[in-house]
């Protein structure tokens, strides 16, 4: 109905929604494949796709509903799409959320973000941080420091991981490198891991980074990290 009031009425107003995709039925589907282009964005929390993590936060999603909504979505709608994964939930490692990562960055969204988990006064996960072994900074933001399945310098790489996709992926300036990249690595997240080792060693994280700056950074890594017929594909690409 809400959405409906909106086709109905507006002008020129461009409006963000947090939704659960796996909530959307077919006939709200087909409405939003009538939604003009730039008028909607969605932003879908994932946060997880490891089933243990989910119960763990009291989150019941079924991932085939969801993915099959946000391929719809992708594919028949002019909805721009803003997908979340949040790092240092309970009972998801360092592995599987790599894993997590490769099934969302699969739904091809137009923005993937990582963040890790803050645990605010009030939430439910603050209460619950002693029986959890969740450790986090007592200071605003109160962001997780270390779970039993994530260690502090695992959280640091998924956190360079995440401004490495921000800078690549949602920038949509590298549509053709990213995907070669995820074929030479093997999966998309093997391709971000590699450049994060890369980044940190080359001390980018710690000077501001121009488009200039970026794309030379990529093509020292391209250059210095791959063999030949590696190359060729990126050149391909």
């Amino acid at each position: 109905e809400i959405f409906s009031f909106i086709l109905d009425n507006n002008i020129s107003s461009h409006f963000h929604f947090e939704i659960g995709a796996h909530l959307l039925d077919e006939e709200t589907l087909a409405l939003l494949g009538t939604v003009p282009e730039g008028m909607f964005q969605f932003e879908i929390g994932v946060q997880s796709t490891v089933s243990e993590t989910l119960l763990n936060i009291e989150r019941s999603v079924s991932l085939e509903k969801l993915a099959k909504n946000v391929r719809y979505l992708r594919q028949k709608t002019n909805i721009h799409l803003h997908l979340d994964l949040i790092a240092g939930l309970p009972g998801e490692n360092y592995g599987q959320f790599l894993q997590s990562l490769d099934w969302v960055a699969e739904l091809s969204p137009h923005h993937l973000q990582i963040e890790l988990v803050k645990l605010l006064p009030g939430a439910p996960l603050r209460g619950q941080a002693d029986g959890l072994s969740l450790f986090y900074d007592p200071h605003p933001p109160y962001t997780v420091l270390e779970t039993t399945e994530l260690r502090y310098s695992e959280l640091e790489r998924l956190r360079g991981i995440g401004r490495l996709i921000d800078l690549l992926w949602n920038s949509e300036k590298f549509k053709l490198l990213l995907p070669a990249l995820a074929k030479v690595a093997g999966s998309f997240s093997a391709a971000f891991e590699q450049l994060e080792l890369f980044w940190v060693e080359q001390g980018y994280f710690e000077q501001p980074q121009s488009l200039r700056g970026v794309f030379s950074g990529l093509y020292q890594y391209v250059q210095g990290c791959f063999s030949g017929t590696q190359k060729e594909t990126l050149r391909e690409a």
